[in-house]
C-alpha cells in the first residue's frame, strides 16, 4: 500500500520518486522534525546552564545531562536514517536534515514564546486587607 502516491509523481525522470522507490523512506517528516528540534533546544539550554553554572561555581551536572540528551536525540535520528537507507545516503541526508531544521527550530521556539506571552493572563494581585 503506497501512502504517498499523491506526493510523488510516478515519472521515471523524477529523482525524488526514484529515491522513494528505492528506499521507501521519508527523511523530512514530523517525527524527525520534533526529535531534531527538541534535541537542538536541549543542546542550547544545556550549554547555557553549563556556562552559567561554571560562572557561579554551581552544579554543572544539569547542563551536561541536557547536552547528553540532545546528543542522544541527534544520534538516534542519524542511526535511524542510516538503518532505513544505506550509510552514504543516510549520512548525507541526515546532515542536510540537521542544517535545514536549525532555522525551523529557531522560528518554532520564537513562535512558542510569542504565543505564550500572548495567551498568558497574568494580572497584578492587590492585597486590600494587608498591613
Amino acid at each position: 500500500m503506497n501512502i504517498h502516491k499523491d506526493i510523488y509523481k510516478k515519472e521515471e525522470n523524477n529523482e525524488r520518486y526514484k529515491l522513494y522507490k528505492r528506499f521507501r523512506y521519508e527523511f523530512f517528516n514530523a517525527r524527525n522534525l520534533f526529535i531534531v528540534c527538541g534535541s537542538y533546544v536541549l543542546l542550547f539550554f544545556g550549554n547555557r546552564m553549563y556556562k552559567t553554572a561554571l560562572e557561579q561555581n554551581g552544579d554543572i551536572l544539569n547542563g551536561i545531562l541536557l547536552i547528553c540528551f540532545g546528543v542522544v536525540g541527534l544520534l538516534y535520528t542519524l542511526f535511524y536514517n542510516i538503518s532505513r537507507t544505506n550509510l552514504d545516503f543516510g549520512l548525507f541526508m541526515s546532515i542536510i536534515q540537521y542544517i535545514i531544521y536549525i532555522p525551523i527550530t529557531v522560528i518554532g521556539v520564537l513562535t512558542v514564546i510569542v504565543l505564550l506571552a500572548f495567551f498568558v493572563n497574568t494580572r497584578p494581585v492587590y492585597n486590600i486587607n494587608g498591613r
